[in-house]
């Protein structure tokens, strides 16, 4: 398979990689020692790495679509398939494998604020970046079609997730939560063949979710939480195809306190320490209830 493409893969593989054995799984990932060719634009592109497959964890040049799932840079806390609290957060548009490190620095945030409102148990937060994002030159941003797409491979993401929990004897409290175009996929995927897996679903600076109401989403509205900055230019994108704004009272969700501002600020801090906004989604991730704001009237 030298110089082919792997289904599940962002990249060609290299003829070095001709002797690895794909697993054809139906996500189309590459199976234990895979190897791939650096991205060209980063140092030691000229040498291959192996997948995360067989090396337990990714690597920061690796473009792999699997690699792509990071999980979170747990700060001390415990491991995924042993946490109570897991949440999946889905990334929106312009998100690309050069914008990971900003991601990650949400998921460190995330991570250290669901820590601080859990007490002793363990928390792991997941950035899962296995779509193609759309962006604003193109007009993507408002079409369905790409997150349409996305909604299966996500659900079978979660999925994932809850079969390795079940190896391990495990059942963790799941949240699934989406920011700007990330939360359509999470609303199209827990509306969609039963639902996403998920015990509370958030949506942050959201232009739809693909749905009428909360109540669509195969979870207690009590346990769909939103998420809108007053000055948040997405909301004059609401209604679309993508869906009714969640913000909106008649959509039955549960609206967080949201003290920050723009549509990139919701893991700002403030000047006394992590953000009311960033606080909220800790305590949801965490099991907690978050501070309510009142729902816009439609």
């Amino acid at each position: 398979m030298g110089g082919g493409r792997c289904e599940g893969c962002a990249l060609v593989h290299g003829e070095d990689g001709a002797a690895a054995e794909h697993r054809q799984d139906g996500g189309g990932h590459c199976g234990p020692g895979a190897q791939h060719r650096r991205r060209p634009d980063l140092p030691g592109a000229d040498q291959p790495h192996q997948c995360r497959e067989a090396l337990g964890g990714c690597r920061p040049e690796c473009v792999c679509r699997r690699c792509r799932q990071h999980p979170a840079r747990r700060q001390g806390r415990g491991q995924r398939p042993k946490a109570q609290h897991t949440a999946v957060f889905v990334p929106g548009t312009g998100t690309v494998f050069a914008g990971v490190p900003g991601q990650m620095d949400h998921i460190r945030r995330l991570q250290k604020a669901a820590e601080d409102k859990a007490g002793d148990e363990n928390v792991a937060v997941v950035s899962w970046l296995g779509y193609e994002t759309p962006n604003w030159l193109d007009g993507s941003v408002a079409q369905s079609d790409r997150g349409d797409a996305g909604a299966p491979l996500l659900r079978n993401f979660t999925k994932g997730l809850r079969v390795a929990e079940g190896d391990n004897g495990v059942c963790s409290h799941l949240t699934l939560m989406g920011h700007s175009y990330g939360s359509y996929v999470v609303g199209v995927a827990a509306r969609d063949a039963g639902g996403a897996n998920a015990n509370d679903i958030l949506a942050l600076g959201s232009p739809g979710m693909g749905v009428e109401g909360a109540w669509q989403l195969n979870v207690d509205p009590k346990h769909v939480w939103v998420g809108t900055a007053k000055d948040d230019f997405i909301q004059t994108f609401t209604g679309t195809v993508l869906g009714d704004g969640p913000q909106y009272r008649d959509f039955d969700a549960q609206r967080i306190q949201i003290d920050t501002s723009g549509h990139g600020g919701y893991w700002d801090f403030g000047p006394g320490g992590a953000s009311e906004s960033l606080q909220n989604q800790g305590r949801i991730i965490a099991g907690r209830p978050p501070t309510l704001a009142p729902r816009y009237p439609r």
